[in-house]
C-alpha cells in the first residue's frame, strides 16, 4: 500500500465510499503514525492491541484511529494444517 497520499487511490476509494461500500484498513504495523489509505476519512483505521488491552507496540497511533482489535500473538493457522502465534 502506498506510504503517502495517493490521488488516484483516494479517488477510487471516495467512489466506493460514496457508494456505500464499508471501507477498512490497518493503521500500520510499525509503530508511528497512521498509514496510508487508512489515513484516508473514508476508511475506518484499526490499531492493535495487546493481550492487557494495552496499545501493542507495534500499533500506529493517531485521531485517525477508529477501532482497535487483538493483534499480538493471534493463534493462526500455518502451513501444514498447524497453529502458531503470529
Amino acid at each position: 500500500m502506498p506510504k503517502s497520499n495517493d490521488p488516484a487511490l483516494r479517488g477510487e476509494l471516495d467512489e466506493a465510499y460514496s457508494r456505500g461500500i464499508l471501507l477498512v484498513a490497518a493503521a500500520g504495523n510499525t509503530g508511528g503514525k497512521v498509514t496510508f489509505p487508512a489515513r484516508y476519512e473514508t476508511v475506518i483505521a484499526v490499531g492493535s492491541v495487546d493481550r492487557e488491552d494495552q496499545l501493542a507496540k507495534s500499533s500506529a497511533t493517531g485521531p485517525e484511529v477508529e477501532v482497535v482489535a487483538p493483534g499480538v500473538r493471534i493463534i493462526s493457522t500455518v502451513p501444514g494444517g498447524r497453529y502458531a502465534g503470529m
